[in-house]
C-alpha cells in the first residue's frame, strides 16, 4: 500500500485532518495504532483507504512542542511551530501569570514569542488598567509588542511578522484569536462569540487547534488555538524558569551559595535585585507560584 506525506492541519477526537503537499488534498485520517497521538503541525505518512479517507502510519520527529502540564495530564497544543503569538486583551482582563508562562514555554522550546494587544479600540476607556504598566514593561524586557484591533480589521501590523512562518495563537476565552484570523483571512469567517456579560469572560467557539494557511503557496501559516484560563507547567526545572524570563536571568549564579533557593539566604542576586527595584515583586511572586508548581503543587495561572 502506498503511503503519502502529509501535515496534520487539525485533530478532532480520534481523527485527523491530513493536507498533502504533493496533490494539495486534504485526508481525513485515524491513527493505525492506538498510542500514536498526533497534533496539529506534525507531519506524518499516511496509507489512503478509500477516496480522501486514510489511515496515520507514522509520526515523524518534531523540531519543538507547545504544551501545557498539570498533575494530571499534558495537552499537546501544537508541534513544528516557528513561533507563538500570545494574545491578551484589554477586556477580559488579561492574567500576567498567563503571559509569564506562555513565554517560558516558548523560550524552553526555543520558539520566538510576540504578545498580540487586542482590542485596541478600549484602551481609552480603560484609564486604570494593568496593560498601560504591561506593555511598556514587556517592551523594555525585549517581548515584541503588537497592539491590534481585530473588531476593526486593524491588524496590518502582524501580518509582516507572520511571513514565511508558521505561528501559533494562544490566549485567554474571549481575548479574539479567531476574531483575528478572521480579519487576517477575509471570508473566513470562524466561528466567534461575544463576551459573555454575565460570567465576565470569553466563551470560545474553538475546541482543537487548527491551521490555516494566509497565502496561496502555503509557506504562512496560523494556527488558531482553543481559548485557555489556566496553562500548567509541571516538570520545568526553577533554572529553566528563571533563565526564560529577562529580568531574572542575570542573575542566575549570581548568589552567594551555589544550592541557593532565593529565599532567605544572604547574599542573594535575586533578593538583592528586588531590593534595588530591579526586580519587581509582583513578577517575582508569580514566578515564585509558577516554581512551585511545577516542583510539586498546582497553582491556577
Amino acid at each position: 500500500m502506498s503511503q503519502y506525506y502529509g501535515q496534520v492541519i487539525a485533530r478532532q477526537g480520534k481523527r485527523a485532518n491530513v493536507w498533502l503537499p504533493a496533490s494539495q488534498e486534504i485526508v481525513l485520517c485515524h491513527a493505525r495504532r492506538q498510542q500514536l497521538q498526533v497534533v496539529c503541525g506534525d507531519w506524518v505518512d499516511i496509507s489512503i483507504i478509500s477516496g480522501l479517507e486514510g489511515v496515520v502510519e507514522k509520526c515523524h520527529p518534531r523540531k519543538n512542542v507547545f504544551s501545557r502540564r498539570d498533575e494530571v495530564r499534558t495537552k499537546t497544543i501544537a508541534a513544528n511551530v516557528d513561533q507563538v503569538f500570545g494574545v491578551l486583551a484589554w477586556d477580559p482582563l488579561p492574567s500576567e501569570s498567563l503571559l509569564m508562562r506562555w513565554i517560558l514555554v516558548a523560550h524552553v522550546q526555543k520558539v520566538n514569542f510576540v504578545l498580540i494587544v487586542n482590542k485596541r479600540d478600549l484602551a481609552q476607556h480603560l484609564p486604570e488598567h494593568p496593560l498601560w504598566e504591561w506593555i511598556p514593561r514587556y517592551r523594555n524586557l525585549g517581548i515584541t509588542v503588537i497592539e491590534v484591533s481585530a473588531q476593526d480589521s486593524e491588524i496590518e501590523a502582524i501580518r509582516e511578522p507572520l511571513q514565511h512562518k508558521t505561528t501559533v495563537l494562544i490566549g485567554q476565552s474571549g481575548a479574539g484569536k479567531s476574531s483575528i484570523i478572521n480579519a487576517l483571512i477575509p471570508g473566513l469567517n470562524l466561528s466567534t462569540r461575544e463576551l459573555s456579560e454575565a460570567m465576565g469572560s470569553g466563551r470560545h467557539t474553538t475546541t482543537t487547534t487548527q491551521l490555516y494557511w494566509l497565502d496561496e503557496a502555503r509557506q504562512t501559516a496560523v494556527m488558531d488555538s482553543p481559548g485557555m484560563q489556566t496553562f500548567g507547567v509541571k516538570g520545568l526545572s526553577q533554572q529553566e524558569i528563571l533563565a526564560s524570563c529577562p529580568d531574572f536571568a542575570p542573575y542566575l549564579g549570581k548568589c552567594r551559595f551555589r544550592n541557593c533557593q532565593h529565599d532567605r539566604e544572604p547574599d542573594c542576586a535575586f533578593t538583592e535585585a528586588i531590593s534595588a527595584g530591579k526586580i519587581t515583586e509582583e513578577r517575582w511572586d508569580i514566578i515564585q507560584e509558577i516554581i512551585a508548581e511545577a516542583e510539586g503543587a498546582v497553582i491556577a495561572g
